[in-house]
């Protein structure tokens, strides 16, 4: 009377199914990797801190003796300076001494002069 139709399953080929894993096994071996590369990204990052502090340092002492060797080129700076001063009126002095022992000798000659005129005429 009344007409069943007949549905079949479909037949299953083990074969289809033989790579495919279990999948606590994927989900594990997921898991393994994250870890691995968590591992890597935080030896990069301390690596990458490490190479930043010491990019730091380098460019502190690369500062510091800037200014130390600047500190030390002013220092020398100065002392030339007070050298050339110490010189300069020095150079002043043995001028005007120069001058004035000219001078001396211009008077010692006229009163040697003087001195034999009067000697002259106390001669006579």
């Amino acid at each position: 009377m009344f007409n069943i139709p007949k549905f079949e399953l479909p037949q299953i080929n083990p074969e289809i199914f033989k790579d495919l894993r279990d999948p606590d096994e994927v989900t594990n071996n997921i898991l393994s990797f994250l870890k691995e590369q968590g591992k890597m990204a935080d030896r990069q990052f301390k690596t990458s801190r490490n190479l930043i502090l010491a990019t730091i340092l380098i460019m502190i002492v690369q500062i510091g003796l800037a200014f130390w060797s600047n500190s030390e080129l002013n220092s020398k700076q100065r002392s030339l300076n007070q050298l050339i001063e110490t010189q300069s009126q020095q150079s002043e002095t043995v001028s005007e001494m120069a001058l004035s022992l000219v001078d001396l000798q211009n008077q010692v000659q006229l009163l040697e002069k003087e001195n034999k005129e009067l000697n002259e005429i106390l001669n006579k």
